[in-house]
């Protein structure tokens, strides 16, 4: 059995060909969270199964908000030490949310 997980936030201030100057950048926060795990059910046969969210927030409000979360199932049996075959599912969901306010320039 193998567990791996892994987590992160960063702040960022991003800008774009339509900004002219740093001070107009764009800031946004990124997090991101995933468990994984891999379980040997037998010696030809592993199944694999996930968590994973992520997030990117607008604390202006001008851009929309996201959220994604999803759970990754697989399976996997080996046909020869060098080569392994996998059927693998991944249900995902992500919400959007719409602009709170907008730029003064509009």
């Amino acid at each position: 059995t193998k567990v791996m997980a892994r987590a992160g936030y960063r702040e960022l201030s991003q800008g774009s060909v339509t900004i002219r100057n740093r001070e107009e950048a764009v800031e946004h926060d990124v997090a991101n969270a995933s468990i994984d795990a891999i379980w040997s059910a037998t010696a030809k046969t592993r199944i694999g199964a996930g968590l994973f969210y992520d997030s990117t927030s607008y604390p202006d409000g001008y851009y929309s908000d996201r959220e994604s979360y999803g759970l990754p199932i697989d399976l996997y049996y080996e046909v020869s030490p060098k080569l392994d075959v996998s059927l693998g599912y991944r249900y995902r969901r992500s919400l959007v949310d719409r602009p709170t306010a907008l730029p003064s320039s509009i």
